[in-house]
């Protein structure tokens, strides 16, 4: 499978981007996984962990004794690293398998809106579960604005990731698509993001489907 380039980049901007991605949608992601993950368990692997603010999340919320970040940028795993030493950062494109650790507990956020086949990468991901594993994934079915500004950028980056032969809003595929586990909870949720949040995470108004197969 080919690889696919970063669509916002590795750069300072790139990370400060997603730190603030994470203040949002942190909260939110603790909340569910903690529905699912009531007593620690013992392996979390993040997916595409970029800079590692998903992955502290995901350390503090399934109360994981060991806790990895999977990304095959340097760049963020350096930084991943130094800031949170708790957790252990590992390069690896996480279009293939197998993983260099399996889980019982997988998250990944917006990562499958950059690659291709991503129907066939979740199915992948299933098979390096533990037996009763959980995985987790957040994605966007559709984000809804009526500002123009924001209009015009979404179809700008709309654009951008289907070069990449992607999907912005993926979470509709996802979320109709069949696969070798059970299906928790599959659900779209309405999430209102003001004016200046929208400006920092690139994002107003989601739609949001999380699935846990």
């Amino acid at each position: 499978m080919e690889k696919s380039e970063y669509t916002y980049g590795t750069s300072s901007t790139a990370t400060s981007r997603l730190e603030e991605v994470a203040k949002f949608f942190n909260p939110l992601a603790t909340d569910l996984i903690r529905q699912f993950v009531s007593v620690p368990r013992d392996t979390a692997v993040d997916i595409g962990c970029g800079p590692g603010f998903s992955t502290n999340m995901l350390a503090e919320a399934a109360m994981c004794r060991n806790t990895y970040g999977l990304d095959r940028s340097r760049e963020f795993l350096e930084l991943a690293t130094e800031r949170f030493d708790h957790c252990t950062f590992l390069e690896h494109d996480v279009t293939q398998v197998p993983f260099p650790v399996t889980a019982d507990v997988m998250y990944a956020r917006f990562v499958l809106c950059h690659l291709r086949e991503p129907v066939k990468l979740v199915a992948n991901w299933i098979t390096q579960l533990n037996p009763m594993g959980l995985l987790f994934v957040d994605e966007i079915d559709a984000i809804d604005t009526d500002l123009e500004v924001f209009r015009t950028y979404l179809a700008m980056a709309e654009g951008i990731i289907a070069t990449q032969r992607a999907c912005l809003y993926v979470g509709k595929t996802l979320g109709a698509a069949d696969y070798d586990a059970e299906a928790l909870f599959n659900e779209s949720v309405v999430l209102p993001v003001t004016n200046r949040q929208a400006a920092s995470c690139d994002q107003r108004q989601l739609k949001l489907p999380v699935n846990d197969n």
